[in-house]
């Protein structure tokens, strides 16, 4: 069986993008947002180092990967969509407050 992980994606200060992690080796397959998260939609930055030039994850038609966050609770998204990424930021439609912490359940990659 594939364990599953929720490392804690921050803001260590007010604004619109999370602090990087990494998640090399695996692929994210939902997010649970808590309450009081200020945006309604979630965009993800992506790199190959952790202090490198960030990129927006898209999809295989070129599309901006979007998952939609009204409200708190766990969101699925598609694991295929992250499972090259290695370094990930969370971009919020809107400023959280400083210390805001999201949860990612991620999976290993088989």
């Amino acid at each position: 069986m594939v364990a599953i992980v929720y490392p804690n994606f921050s803001w260590p200060a007010a604004g619109t993008t999370s602090k990087a992690e990494k998640i090399a080796g695996s692929t994210i397959a939902g997010i649970r947002i808590p309450s009081g998260f200020s945006g309604t939609s979630l965009t993800f930055l992506a790199c190959d180092a952790i202090d490198g030039t960030y990129t927006t994850v898209k999809d295989t038609t070129g599309a901006t990967i979007t998952v939609t966050v009204s409200g708190a609770g766990h969101h699925v998204v598609l694991p295929a969509n992250f499972a090259s990424v290695e370094f990930l930021k969370l971009v919020s439609s809107a400023s959280e407050a400083a210390n805001t912490v999201v949860k990612l359940c991620v999976r290993e990659c088989l």
